[in-house]
């Protein structure tokens, strides 16, 4: 009985970092600092105190984990298995639309010394029966500013990856795929942005065929207000603009919308964190795909999405995760809580 009641306890408890679960439960929060927003800026490394962290979820896509240490002056981070997506808001990954593997056991590390930070993703994988590969290389920057801004770099060195089709092999590379992103604090207000700019190549091996070029165009901007954070919650809101667009050889894609958001993350009682959000797109936004006949500028879909967890901690250790519902809204009891992690700090 007593192993439950620490069980439980855990359960319901704050946590100094988090995970996905906290970055996915508080939408549009571009002033998170924790132990996922490493991998986008890699100086945030040493805005932290050592850990250690493990993801749960699916073998070879979710699940992930690895050690951040003092090392000399700086910071080191040894991970494993997080996935380095060119997913946008708007188009899913490259290697996913055009059915290729993605990064397969990818390992990164990432160093922090005064305030920056250097990261580097590799990974190398060869199905020979099912005729699929793949050898990702990526690069990584990020610089601290004052006052809870920053910037940051990411590049594809090295993007490639095959496929066998109906007995010859179709293969792709994204180079160069570039990242540039920052974020700048005025006061209660922050500015933020991120734009990517890539070029895929795809051989599709068959006799005849000729290489397809497509080009990746990706920006969002946005403004988040924290003028209502108190000493009881932290509470934002904001909105953001977001366009994408794929030209080049074979049918286009674009699509353009404007999300606006509101979060709250709270304390319940000294051992308790609550967090939840709200995002949908607001009036303006439209999509057009031109590999689908006859498609047409339609609007964005219906995409208003509410989302919530709970901090969870006990001495040193951090359980967190997200609250899910069924699709009527009640709460899941058969799945809780999901997209767990494990988090222990030094």
């Amino acid at each position: 009985m007593k192993f439950y009641v620490i069980l439980i306890a855990a359960l319901f408890s704050a946590n100094a970092f988090a995970s996905k679960a906290r970055v996915n439960s508080l939408q549009g929060a571009n002033h998170l600092v924790d132990t996922q927003t490493v991998f986008t800026v890699p100086s945030h490394v040493a805005l932290l105190n050592p850990y250690l962290t493990f993801e749960f979820g699916t073998q070879g896509t979710d699940a992930e984990g690895g050690v951040m240490r003092n090392v000399g002056n700086g910071k080191l981070l040894l991970y494993v298995g997080h996935q380095n997506s060119t997913e946008t808001e708007v188009y899913t990954d490259k290697r996913v639309s055009n059915s290729y593997i993605e990064q397969r056991n990818p390992i990164e590390a990432i160093y922090a010394i005064g305030n920056m930070g250097f990261g580097a993703s590799i990974s190398h994988a060869e199905d020979k029966t099912a005729g699929n590969k793949e050898t990702s290389v990526i690069l990584k920057w990020g610089m601290n500013l004052a006052q809870d801004s920053w910037v940051y770099a990411h590049v594809h060195a090295w993007d490639a990856a095959e496929k066998r089709n109906a007995g010859v092999t179709d293969k792709q590379e994204t180079l160069p795929f570039l990242t540039l992103g920052g974020a700048k604090a005025f006061g209660v207000f922050r500015v933020f942005a991120e734009g990517s700019l890539g070029l895929t190549t795809q051989d599709p091996g068959a006799a005849g065929s000729k290489d397809l070029d497509q080009k990746d165009t990706d920006l969002t901007v946005g403004v988040e207000d924290r003028s209502l954070k108190s000493d009881k919650a932290d509470i934002y809101y904001g909105i953001k603009a977001v366009y994408a667009n794929r030209s080049g050889d074979g049918p286009d894609k674009r699509g353009y919308k404007l999300p606006a958001f509101i979060g709250i993350e709270m304390p319940v009682v000294s051992w308790a964190t609550f967090r939840a959000s709200v995002q949908q797109n607001i009036l303006v936004g439209e999509t057009k795909d031109e590999t689908v006949t006859g498609a047409k500028d339609d609007s964005v879909t219906a995409d208003t999405r509410v989302a919530a967890g709970l901090g969870l901690k006990y001495n040193n250790l951090t359980l967190d995760g997200s609250l899910t519902a069924a699709g009527d809204g009640n709460i899941n009891g058969n799945q809780f809580i999901s997209q767990a992690s494990v988090t222990y700090t030094f």
